[in-house]
C-alpha cells in the first residue's frame, strides 16, 4: 500500500487533519544535498528501495487511489521527481490516467524541474481540476515565471536559503509554502503552538514576502540546537515503557514531535523548579545530560533516569577558572555592530515586558 497518511499540512485540504502522499513514481537524478526523501531511501527505507534513488515506476501502486475512496488530499510523488530528465512520459500519462479516474481527490505534484512539462502534461492538465503543480524554489535565481493555465500552480520555498520575492518577475502563484529543514526552529514551532499562534517557518531577513501585521504568528529562525534535535518521539516512548511512572520533561528546542509525547515542556529554570515541587520520585530530562546531574546533586531523594548521553560539546569547554580569568582580565569581548545590537534589544524588551 503506497497511499499513507501524512503530516504535510498542506496536503489536509478537506478538513480532516491529515492528508496523504502516493508514490507510483519514485526517485531523481539531481542529488540536491538537502534532499529528505534520498536520505530515508538510503537508510532507513533500503529494504523498501532495494534500488536505491534510481527513477522507477511501481505499476501496482495506481490501484491504492480509487475512485470509491473518500475525498483525500494527496501529494503525488513525493518520494522523487516525477518530471525527473529520466522519467518516461509513459510513467507520468498512466499516473494521469489514474488522477482523472479519482475526481473526488485534490492531487499536489512537485517537482524541481517544471521546463520538463510535456505537451502530454498540458493535454492532461487542461482536462484535470483536481491537481495543483507546484515547483520547488530555494532561492530567488531559481523562481520564474512559469506559466501553467491549466492548473493552479504553487511555489514550494523548502528549504528557503534565501530571500525570495514572489512578483518580482511580474507573475505570482495561487499559492506558497515556506519551510526550513525539518529539524530547524523546535523552539518557535514549540512556542507557537503552547500559545496558540500561527507559526512561519523559515523567514529569512530581507524577505520581501510580507507577513499581515493584523495576523498575531511566531516567526521561526531557521536555527538549531545540535543536542537537543537528537532526540526522537521513539526515544520518549522508551523511557515511558520501562519507567512508567517516571515524568518526562523536554526541552521546547526539541524537535515538535517529541514535545508531543513528553508530560512536560520548558526551559531550564522550569525543569528546575518542577522537579523540585513534584511529588515523583524519577524524572527523565530530554535536554543536555549534564542538566540531569546537577538536578540529581541539588534533589538527592530523586532519581534522574540515566538514559541520555547527548553532551553539549561548547558548552564542556566552559570551566570556572577560565571563567574567573575572563572576568578578572576583561578578556573574550564580543563586539557586535550598533545597528545589530539595536534590532536585536527589540525582541529582548518585548520578551520581558510580558514575562
Amino acid at each position: 500500500m503506497s497511499l499513507n497518511p501524512t503530516g504535510i499540512e498542506w496536503t489536509h485540504v478537506f478538513g480532516e487533519g491529515t492528508g496523504y502522499t502516493w508514490n507510483p513514481i519514485t526517485g531523481c537524478t539531481r542529488g540536491c544535498d538537502y534532499c529528505y526523501a534520498r536520505a530515508l531511501v538510503e537508510t532507513r527505507l533500503k529494504d523498501v528501495y532495494p534500488q536505491g534513488f534510481a527513477p522507477t515506476f511501481w505499476p501496482d501502486r495506481l490501484r491504492d487511489v480509487t475512485p470509491k475512496q473518500k475525498p483525500r488530499g494527496i501529494f503525488v510523488g513525493s518520494m522523487g521527481d516525477m518530471w525527473d530528465l529520466a522519467v518516461p512520459q509513459e510513467w507520468r500519462d498512466q499516473v494521469w490516467a489514474r488522477v482523472s479516474d479519482c475526481r473526488q481527490h485534490v492531487f499536489f505534484s512537485l517537482t524541481k524541474q517544471p521546463m520538463v512539462s510535456t505537451r502530454h502534461d498540458n493535454l492532461w492538465h487542461t482536462a484535470l481540476r483536481n491537481i495543483w503543480r507546484g515547483v520547488t524554489v530555494t532561492r530567488r535565481e531559481e523562481l520564474r515565471p512559469w506559466e501553467w493555465p491549466w492548473c493552479p500552480a504553487f511555489v514550494s520555498f523548502e528549504p528557503l536559503l534565501g530571500p525570495v520575492c514572489l512578483d518580482a518577475e511580474g507573475w505570482c502563484p495561487d499559492w506558497a509554502i515556506i519551510g526550513a529543514d525539518s529539524r530547524r526552529a523546535g523552539v518557535a514551532h514549540n512556542t507557537a503552538r503552547e500559545l496558540g499562534l500561527a507559526f512561519i517557518q523559515g523567514w529569512i531577513p530581507g524577505s520581501e514576502k510580507e507577513l499581515r501585521a493584523d495576523t498575531p504568528a511566531v516567526i521561526g529562525w531557521g536555527a538549531h540546537c545540535e543536542v537537543h534535535e537528537l532526540f526522537e518521539p521513539e526515544h520518549v516512548d522508551a523511557v515511558k515503557q520501562q519507567f512508567p511512572e517516571a515524568v518526562t520533561i523536554a526541552h521546547p528546542e526539541c524537535k515538535p514531535e517529541v514535545i508531543a509525547k513528553v508530560d512536560i515542556s520548558g526551559s531550564t529554570k522550569k525543569m528546575v523548579d518542577v522537579v523540585k515541587a513534584s511529588d515523583a520520585k524519577q524524572f527523565m530530562l530530554f535536554t543536555e545530560c549534564s542538566m540531569g546531574d546537577n538536578l540529581a546533586a541539588e534533589n538527592p531523594d530523586k532519581e534522574m533516569i540515566r538514559m541520555c548521553s547527548h553532551q553539549c560539546p561548547h558548552m564542556a569547554l566552559i570551566t570556572l577558572e577560565d571563567t574567573l580569568e575572563a572576568l578578572q582580565k576583561l578578556q573574550y569581548q564580543i563586539e557586535l555592530p550598533e545597528a545589530i545590537l539595536r534590532d536585536a534589544r527589540v525582541p529582548i524588551d518585548n520578551m520581558l515586558a510580558i514575562s
